[in-house]
C-alpha cells in the first residue's frame, strides 16, 4: 500500500499526465507570466482555459500538462501552488497507482 511516508519524488511526470485539472490562483498566474516575461492576458490566452470563474492549466493532446517536458516541469521553479502541493496536500488514487515517487523496492519485486 503507497503511503506519503514512503513518497520519494523519481521525477517522472505521471502528476502531469492524464484526467484532472490544475486550478491556477492569481498569484500563480502573476509569477509564472513573469517568469515567462509575458503580459497576463497572454498567458492567459497560451496557457490556461477559464472554467466557471477559475483558470486552469491547459492540457496538450496527450492529456498532459502543457508545461511537462520530457518528464519534467518547464516551470518547476514557479510551478502552481496545486503542482507544489502534491502529494503532501492532494494526491488521486489514479497517480498513487502509477508515481514512480510511491513505489519501492518491493512492489517492484511483486
Amino acid at each position: 500500500m503507497a503511503t506519503l511516508e514512503r513518497f520519494e519524488c523519481k521525477k517522472c511526470g505521471q502528476c502531469c499526465i492524464g484526467d484532472g485539472i490544475v486550478i491556477l490562483k492569481d498569484e500563480d498566474i502573476n509569477r509564472i507570466s513573469d517568469y515567462l516575461k509575458i503580459d497576463r492576458e497572454i498567458f492567459l490566452r497560451e496557457y490556461a482555459i477559464m472554467a466557471g470563474n477559475e483558470y486552469w492549466v491547459k492540457d496538450n493532446e496527450n492529456k498532459a500538462c502543457v508545461f511537462l517536458k520530457g518528464n519534467g516541469c518547464s516551470i518547476h521553479s514557479v510551478k502552481p501552488i496545486q503542482c507544489r502541493d502534491y502529494p503532501d496536500r492532494w494526491r488521486s488514487t489514479r497517480l498513487i497507482d502509477f508515481c514512480e515517487g510511491f513505489k519501492t523496492e518491493t512492489d517492484e519485486k511483486e
